[in-house]
């Protein structure tokens, strides 16, 4: 369910895809963790900028808008 789709033009940019809709963007760390920067209209409440590794983006993914409508 959920892809990291790297960016077409950009070196270790990220778009993060949960159930086929973007919820959130990411550029990958050398530490090989993902800042994370969600996007206003599926995390309306949960807008800082964060630091996660894959398992952690799973979970934080879940807050989406997107999630709690399906």
């Amino acid at each position: 369910m959920l892809e990291l789709i790297p960016h077409e033009k950009r070196v270790n940019h990220l778009r993060i895809k949960y159930q086929g809709v973007v919820v959130a963007d990411g550029i990958r760390c050398p530490s090989g963790r993902i800042e994370v920067r969600p996007r206003e209209k599926y995390f309306p409440h949960h807008r800082t900028n964060r630091v996660l590794d894959e398992e952690q983006l799973r979970d934080f993914v879940l807050l989406s808008d997107v999630a709690k409508e399906r």
